[in-house]
């Protein structure tokens, strides 16, 4: 005659969002388990520090918007009605600030102005951040001329074809669409 012991199984740890997310994201965490009249705790840790816990609980899925940026995971627990535990850790979750205004810095030409028709610069932005996008417009007397569509590029590499007076508008945006946006200083092409 054997005998089986029953004890709480967990299945998967399953989440909604994939990371990098920014701050004050909700994310939620659901613990697929099996055993017999299941509690479940949550443990999340941030920088390798536990920072907060849900105590034991009929619940087993856990709604979390982490309000600083960090690296963080969650371990979650799950025991039966004999009291044996088991648990899941999550894999690391990156969580990052909010693109704001003053994140953009600058805007800077690899010429100083004014240069040539033909000549190439390179348009670098100088932002604060993490997992940003830029757009780049180029702009002759008013008018727009040019245009890179959103990439992860830092850089615009731009060779003028025409004299004129031009100005450069650079579009950042972050993980949540928040987007803001700069003006270059008037550039010269002789």
């Amino acid at each position: 005659m054997s005998v089986t012991a029953q004890y709480p199984w967990i299945n998967l740890l399953k989440v909604d969002k994939l990371s990098p997310v920014t701050i004050n994201t909700r994310i939620r965490f659901e613990l697929v388990a099996e055993g017999d009249e299941l509690l479940f705790a949550w443990y999340i840790y941030r920088n390798g520090e536990r920072i907060d816990y849900i105590p034991y609980h009929e619940v087993n899925v856990l709604e979390w918007e982490p309000s600083d940026p960090g690296s963080y995971y969650i371990k979650a627990f799950t025991r039966d009605k004999e009291g044996e535990q088991v648990s899941m850790k999550s894999a690391e979750y990156k969580v990052i600030d909010c693109l704001k205004y003053e994140d953009i810095k600058n805007i800077t030409p690899s010429l100083q102005s004014p240069q040539h028709v033909g000549a190439t610069i390179k348009w670098e932005a100088i932002v604060t951040g993490e997992e940003l996008q830029y757009a780049w417009y180029v702009f002759k007397e008013g008018k727009r001329v040019g245009y890179m569509p959103f990439s992860k590029s830092k850089l615009l590499e731009w060779s003028p074809t025409e004299k004129g007076t031009y100005k450069i508008k650079l579009f950042v945006k972050d993980l949540s669409g928040n987007k803001f946006s700069k003006w270059s200083i008037d550039y010269i092409i002789q």
